[in-house]
């Protein structure tokens, strides 16, 4: 039993059962790498110089939740995500969990947020799960709030200067 041997055989098995969780997932190439952490809003320079001493409350954050998801995992579970999240942060958390092509449960108070990322929403009351919101639903709200956004450009953009001054004014009155 060579120890040379012995230590091949242990590198092997490593990579084997990271191979079988998953973690090969995506390549660990330099390029992927700094692709991904730019998702999260880390620049090129600032993963490059490796010092996460250096880094924000919020360049944490983004570097935690960066290596969460480096594996593709098919669910992310977060319990009050927002909590302590500088605006940027929240905003590039909200912008990669809408574009994570798996499951999210979130737990938070924050409404605005939850909404954003969810499209279906569970209440939990007293032991019990009530659905609040289907995924329908939030389909159908999206729509009807994206024509309503639509229709009010539209008709600003039709208004003349004096109908939209006689509109004020009858507004005033």
């Amino acid at each position: 039993k060579d120890p040379y041997v012995m230590k091949l055989c242990l590198n092997y098995d490593e990579k084997l059962k990271a191979f079988q969780s998953g973690a090969e997932v995506r390549p660990c190439t330099e390029k992927e790498i700094l692709k991904h952490l730019a998702d999260f809003g880390i620049s090129h320079r600032l993963a490059q110089s490796g010092r996460i001493k250096g880094m924000s409350g919020g360049q944490k954050c983004r570097l935690v939740l960066a290596s969460a998801v480096w594996n593709k995992p098919h669910l992310i579970a977060l319990d009050e995500p927002t909590n302590y999240l500088d605006n940027e942060t929240l905003n590039a958390l909200a912008s990669a969990l809408r574009n994570f092509k798996g499951a999210i449960l979130v737990i938070s108070h924050n409404q605005d947020f939850v909404d954003q990322v969810t499209n279906e929403k569970w209440a939990v009351d007293q032991g019990a799960v009530k659905i609040i919101q289907t995924a329908k639903e939030s389909r159908a709200l999206r729509q009807s709030n994206s024509q309503d956004a639509l229709d009010q450009s539209a008709s600003q953009e039709t208004m003349s200067p004096s109908s939209s001054h006689n509109s004020l004014a009858e507004g005033a009155q």
